[in-house]
């Protein structure tokens, strides 16, 4: 699949816009082949992004799945009822944005997470992009979380976003 893709990138140096390419289809398939190659293609570019995907809670986690293992649910994060491995992160007025600082994902464990696969569920209007990323409803970008940062900036404050987050601890 990966082969008939477009990849444009988002910068001269980071990052890879891919087109073509279904994630519920990967997943559907279980097409290890395809993963394997976005899990290549991740290492070399950093980020990835695929818009338009609006995976369903057993997609999102799949990808993880396909990239590597999960990472353990971590119990400081609140988590989609009935799936233990989507994180929830919620802006709203009861939940001001507290990462506006260049970070990767769960850094503080011994040993750092790999990739972070984070889906734009609702997008305000304005603002909440990364540094990197102009979000839409239905985007998700997976990050490698050993090899770059990323900066969620809190300008969409007070409106309502929701992202959610699979986190691949280790890859194949």
């Amino acid at each position: 699949m990966l082969k008939t893709a477009t990849i444009l990138p988002l910068t001269g140096i980071i990052g890879a816009e891919i087109q073509g390419v279904a994630l519920n289809d990967l997943v559907r398939d279980n097409d290890h082949a395809t993963a394997k190659a976005l899990c290549n293609l991740l290492t070399e570019k950093k980020v990835l992004v695929l818009r338009d995907q609006h995976p369903d809670h057993e997609t999102h986690i799949g990808i993880g799945k396909l990239l590597g293992t999960l990472a353990p649910p971590q119990p400081m994060y609140p988590k989609v009822d009935g799936y233990e491995d989507i994180i929830i992160v919620r802006n709203d007025d009861n939940n001001p944005p507290e990462n506006e600082v260049w970070h990767a994902d769960m850094s503080y464990l011994s040993m750092p997470v790999f990739a972070s696969v984070l889906h734009g569920v609702h997008i305000p209007p304005a603002g909440g992009d990364t540094l990197r990323v102009k979000w839409q409803p239905g985007t998700v970008v997976i990050w490698d979380n050993w090899a770059t940062q990323h900066f969620s900036c809190g300008d969409h404050y007070p409106s309502f976003r929701e992202m959610q987050r699979v986190t691949v601890g280790a890859p194949f």
